[in-house]
């Protein structure tokens, strides 16, 4: 299975099932970056030579893109939709004409199946995860076999996550024990109301 995540710099990654530790989790073959022009057209053209290289060499059986979000900028959100696009023709121009199938997962799926979560309180809010926190919840739950990109190449390790949901295999004791919990806001207690007057009451918040 290869996965994209779509970027200015597509991060890709090959997983496969059978983990030698564990067979119930995918193991990553081999991942790495798609280094885009940020010329408009050219994008397109950069973006299909290095696809269909990728296509050609490993031979994926299925294609796993995340799915599309909306920007703030309509401009990012339009540019993206075109990418989709583009990865969705050549995957069913593939192998001949005989083509190859393609999937989709939410962008909050990856981020809640290696972190537990999707925000984390901050201190004085709750805010969404970062990519360093994503990428140190990929280290963590991977086994010591799996090809890791270079530290930093967040988009690269955002494509195994898509992967790692996709498959949806549970998660070992020791995994769960290495992830980083993303931090929540400290219990307060609720203010009920109390003959006439108000008391602070824990209700297990």
């Amino acid at each position: 299975m290869l996965t994209l995540d779509l970027a200015l710099h597509c991060g890709w990654a090959l997983l496969a099932r059978g983990c030698p530790l564990h067979r119930a989790q995918p193991l990553v073959i081999e991942c790495g970056m798609l280094r885009l022009t940020a010329h408009e057209t050219r994008r397109f053209t950069n973006l299909a030579v290095q696809f269909e290289e990728l296509l050609d060499l490993h031979r994926p059986a299925l294609v796993l893109i995340e799915q599309n979000f909306v920007f703030r900028n309509v401009r990012s959100t339009a540019a993206l939709n075109q990418l989709q696009g583009l990865i969705r023709y050549l995957c069913a121009t593939a192998y001949g004409g005989l083509g190859v199938d393609v999937a989709m997962v939410d962008n909050n799926t990856s981020k809640k199946f290696v972190l537990g979560s999707t925000q984390y309180w901050n201190g004085e809010a709750y805010v969404g995860v970062t990519k360093d926190m994503l990428e140190t919840g990929v280290r963590a739950v991977l086994c010591g076999d799996c090809v890791l990109p270079a530290v930093g190449d967040h988009d690269a390790f955002d494509a195994i996550a898509i992967g790692l949901a996709y498959y949806d295999a549970p998660l070992v004791p020791a995994a769960l024990a290495r992830r980083p919990i993303p931090p929540k806001a400290p219990k307060t207690p609720r203010l009920t109301r109390v003959a006439g007057t108000h008391k602070g009451v824990s209700r297990g918040l």
